[in-house]
């Protein structure tokens, strides 16, 4: 049964959890980054699933729940499917595949690597004696919006604090820096945690726990400072208002219907010009 009351569920599909009728982070950030417009279609046509997305989803359960992966996930063989013992052994593999999602061979073996750098540190406590997965419902206070999340990891009994699993390129503080605010890392944390207010009475501490996509698989963990998450809040807060206004209207605006001044960004600007000044 899908949730749809304000609350906190454990096991929820992930199939389930888009079907639920309330706001997500998403919708925010496609809301001031873009235009509700955008926001608007994404809700009314989900994104199909993708490489990228089924491969992230794999890594999560491998990680954050291995002793349920082999119910949840099925490997390809690494057969060629061109030869008939090749498509008699896929075929076979799709027979027993069931309803499980499948990821390739190359596939698992990159992210059987991830989750052994993560269990070969410190770090591999982070997900471990919690929950994994788990979905927050809750009622905006200021807009009466529902709203939603998926936590990737919730730890309750010593105190409340979530783990954020995320995969990159490039795991160093400079480089993930730049991902917090380029991929709005920094308001979904934001959200998650007015979730955890609403739902729970409580701001959780806040964790990234980040492996590299590629050998070594480094791994680092980094926890969000104040300065960080009060940004976050307020884009979640703004962003929220606009969303209520659209929806309360059924107005749902692209781009200006105008013409706009424009100008490269300022560093580019300062960057030609000292350039000139050199070459005069």
């Amino acid at each position: 049964m899908i949730p749809n009351d304000p609350g906190i569920y454990y096991d929820v599909p992930f199939s389930d959890y888009v079907q639920i009728d309330a706001v997500n982070h998403s919708l925010l950030w496609e809301m001031e980054n873009r235009s509700p417009l955008h926001a608007r279609w994404k809700q009314d046509h989900p994104q199909e699933d993708t490489p990228a997305m089924r491969i992230g989803r794999a890594a999560h359960a491998l990680i954050l729940e291995p002793e349920t992966f082999e119910q949840r996930w099925a490997v390809a063989p690494d057969v060629d499917r061109r030869t008939k013992a090749g498509k008699e052994s896929y075929a076979q593999f799709v027979d027993g595949s069931g309803d499980r999602d499948v990821i390739t061979a190359a596939e698992f073996e990159s992210i059987q690597e991830m989750a052994k750098a993560i269990e070969g540190q410190r770090l591999h406590k982070l997900v471990r004696t919690g929950k994994a997965e788990v979905v927050l419902i809750w009622d905006d206070p200021d807009t009466g919006l529902r709203c939603k999340g998926r936590l990737d990891y919730l730890h309750q009994e010593r105190g409340l604090f979530v783990i954020d699993f995320k995969t990159t390129e490039c795991a160093a503080e400079d480089a993930f820096a730049y991902s917090i605010q380029r991929y709005g890392y920094f308001s979904q944390a934001a959200f998650y945690c007015m979730g955890c207010e609403e739902v729970l009475g409580q701001t959780p501490g806040y964790t990234w726990l980040v492996a590299e996509k590629s050998a070594p698989y480094a791994v680092a963990a980094y926890q969000i400072q104040s300065a960080t998450l009060n940004a976050g809040t307020e884009f979640c807060r703004r962003a929220l208002q606009r969303y209520a206004r659209c929806a309360a209207n059924d107005e749902w605006p692209g781009y200006p219907d105008a013409v706009t001044p424009i100008d490269m960004p300022r560093w580019r600007i300062e960057k030609e010009m000292t350039i000139n000044q050199y070459q005069m």
